[in-house]
């Protein structure tokens, strides 16, 4: 998994924040990198031409030699040294070339920064990431200007007793967990040679519109003690199963809130459990998988991931589901008295 990188480029420094990254990844997967760099659509173009097919030809010659020039630099860095790389030139538009240019090199992963400059040079904004992230079927690593992965090898001299841990968002379904098993091994090759982390998290969405206090409590206990019965019950499997090999530590904790966005970044950015309490201080990277059951309390990459993307400063992994939607494996994590004989799953 993740041997074939693909890295937009769009000239800005932002965007270059993918590369060491991407080239961590690729090391400790033997995989390779595709460098992909974009030039404007013609009708982007077109103020340069005043009307004129030959100067838009002229001006569109010195966008692809800039391309050419920037990419032959960028694959002599010092970041990609002994890493097999290959460079596209994208021609359509941002998004649509780059799941083009994703599809036509085989790649199984996109790393990518979620802000650029503005301007057609410039064209890596949080609306190109999010629309990659709506329609790329491979999974995609998000970037934020902020985001903090370490260039250097792990552990952080900065940051000696810091693992490098990942979130992942479950809610008891099968199409969530597919998140686990990419996240464990994008999350082992971020921080080899040193030992990172997963850390699950299951969001028990509580309601606020009732003033029935006793039966509302009955019913948010009811819902953390199943939340936290499940959580363990991955915890162990995966202990077991397909990342067992894997140097990772798996922790767990339930969190608790009305809105799951701001929840999940809660926990994602300060460690914060059902209690309201930080307990494990701030994590390093958040991951979910998209497109849940149908229903209306359900997660949507629409919803929740691209809130979550504008809302935190940390990387977002984001993996698309191949299930089926069906019902979670557990009863769901609404505490609600106004629904106290069913369940509304949170993805």
């Amino acid at each position: 998994m993740f041997q074939r990188i693909l890295v937009p480029l769009d000239g800005s420094s932002c965007a270059e924040r993918a590369l060491p990254v991407a080239a961590r990844i690729a090391r400790a997967t033997h995989g390779s990198i595709v460098l992909a760099r974009a030039l404007p659509v013609p009708i982007e173009a077109s103020w340069y031409s005043m009307n004129s097919p030959l100067l838009m030809e002229e001006a569109l010659d010195l966008e692809l030699d800039e391309a050419e020039r920037y990419l032959a630099e960028v694959v002599n860095r010092s970041e990609l040294a002994g890493i097999e790389t290959k460079t596209q030139i994208l021609s359509s538009t941002p998004a649509p070339s780059i799941l083009a240019a994703s599809h036509g090199q085989q790649t199984d992963l996109i790393v990518m920064c979620s802000r650029g400059t503005a301007g057609f040079k410039r064209w890596l904004t949080g609306s190109v990431t999010q629309n990659v992230m709506r329609h790329s079927p491979i999974p995609v690593l998000a970037l934020r200007e902020k985001s903090n992965i370490s260039a250097c090898s792990y552990p952080d001299t900065s940051r000696p007793l810091h693992a490098f841990t990942t979130v992942v968002a479950l809610d008891g379904s099968p199409r969530a967990e597919e998140a686990l098993v990419p996240a464990a091994i994008l999350t082992a090759a971020i921080v080899a040679p040193a030992r990172g982390g997963l850390h699950l998290t299951r969001v028990v969405k509580v309601s606020t519109s009732s003033n029935k206090h006793g039966i509302d409590q009955t019913i948010r206990e009811q819902a953390l003690y199943e939340a936290k019965c499940y959580l363990r019950e991955v915890a162990n499997r995966l202990f077991e199963g397909p990342v067992a090999n894997l140097d990772l530590t798996i922790t767990w904790s339930v969190a608790m809130g009305e809105d799951v966005a701001k929840t999940l970044v809660r926990v994602a950015e300060h460690g914060e459990d059902a209690r309201g309490v930080r307990v494990f201080g701030g994590y390093d990277m958040l991951a979910m998988a998209t497109h849940g059951r149908s229903g209306i309390e359900r997660w949507m990459l629409g919803s929740v991931t691209e809130q979550l993307l504008t809302a935190t400063t940390l990387p977002m992994f984001v993996i698309h589901s191949s299930q089926p939607a069906v019902q979670p494996r557990t009863p769901a994590d609404t505490a609600s008295v106004e629904q106290p004989a069913s369940w509304v799953g949170l993805l």
